[in-house]
């Protein structure tokens, strides 16, 4: 099929009812996500398995789960920006329109919005529906999922220009739930944020380039760069904004 054509077709199929392919399309859903947690190469196999059992026999409960995860196949790997709102948006409109678990719902919710409709949509947009994703994805148990939204939830509050205080106040309401759900690595990233806050907020009494000192050890800074590429990558990201801002351009372009 063409890819202008897949999403019509998806959205007009009849609903899936044998339960025992539907028992089948749950347990393939979940092992997408561990496929996806263990980095494993067979986790776009599984879920285009997935979509084939829903254009063969009709919609089915994590019909939406598999269009966000080939949304992000299309923007992230294939840099097809608009194909992968597209998908993101039909399954957005699939939940609104259909009776899915909470499980799916917030890690629809979730992805959609964090890498998804953003391609073609304002960032504002996304910050209501993040939040959205972390109350379904915590009352279905999707710790990681809901960790993630709010840790978005709070980037994109910064991004779009809500004040400091406001932002610096999510993170001390929000951080501490990540600890307790045992999410250490949005942990980590949100932690690292929160010194960049009280950076650009004149808040640390440290060097105000520095991203550990006050909030954030050296020790940890230097455990989780090595241990984790996502929170390297942030804080050089975390480390350039500082410059920026505070007019060291030079270095930032070193960087």
């Amino acid at each position: 099929l063409k890819r202008g054509t897949l999403l019509k077709q998806i959205v007009s199929l009849p609903i899936e009812s044998d339960p025992v392919r539907l028992k089948l399309l749950h347990l393939m859903d979940r092992l997408t996500v561990y496929l996806y947690y263990i980095k494993d190469d067979m986790m776009p196999l599984v879920m285009f398995r997935n979509l084939q059992w829903t254009l063969k026999y009709g919609l089915n409960n994590v019909t939406p789960a598999s269009l966000t995860t080939m949304g992000i196949i299309f923007a992230g790997i294939l840099g097809d920006l608009k194909e992968g709102s597209d998908c993101a948006q039909t399954a957005l409109d699939l939940i609104s329109k259909s009776k899915v678990s909470p499980l799916v719902e917030g890690r629809t919710l979730f992805v959609a919005h964090f890498a998804g409709v953003i391609w073609t949509s304002p960032m504002r947009d996304m910050i209501k529906p993040l939040q959205r994703a972390y109350n379904a994805a915590l009352r279905a148990g999707d710790k990681e999922s809901a960790c993630w939204a709010i840790y978005c939830f709070i980037l994109y509050r910064f991004q779009t220009g809500f004040s400091l205080d406001l932002v610096i106040k999510d993170v001390e309401v929000y951080m501490p739930q990540m600890l307790e759900l045992n999410q250490i690595v949005a942990y980590h990233c949100t932690l690292g944020n929160y010194q960049w806050f009280m950076n650009l907020a004149g808040r640390a009494e440290t060097d105000p380039f520095s991203l550990v000192g006050d909030f954030l050890s050296i020790e940890d800074h230097k455990k989780w760069s090595i241990d984790d590429a996502m929170y390297e990558g942030l804080s050089r990201h975390w480390k350039c904004y500082l410059l920026t801002v505070f007019g060291e351009h030079h270095q930032c372009a070193d960087l």
